[in-house]
């Protein structure tokens, strides 16, 4: 089963100039998180599932935490702490980063990992 969660609003200190490491910065995550969900759709019991608001909760307190000089190393740390959940097999994270270039609304990088 894929889960996908669009447009996570973060916020981290992002950019690898010294104008960019002076605030925090609101990035948009999209997730596409592949697990095993055969006993959730067949017992249809929440505690079953995989629990995408704790996986919500997971990524805004960790990444705020954090500094990032480039989006590719957000997303690979992001990937990684999804991947990290039990039941997940595989997940693909986008992260996007608004106004990154001036002719441009955003720019995006997509980083893909399995177990």
């Amino acid at each position: 089963m894929i889960i996908r969660i669009n447009n996570l609003k973060a916020e981290t200190i992002i950019g690898a100039y010294p104008a960019e490491r002076k605030a925090k910065r609101k990035i948009a995550i999209n997730l596409i998180i592949a697990y095993d969900a055969t006993v959730a759709a067949n017992s249809d019991k929440l505690e079953d599932a995989l629990d995408y608001a704790a996986i919500e909760k997971i990524i805004l307190a960790s990444v705020a935490k954090q500094k990032f000089h480039l989006i590719e190393a957000l997303a690979s740390y992001v990937a990684h702490l999804v991947l990290a959940i039990e039941r997940v097999r595989s997940v693909t994270v986008v992260i996007d980063k608004a106004k990154a270039i001036e002719s441009a609304d955003s720019v995006s990088v997509e980083y893909s990992v399995s177990k």
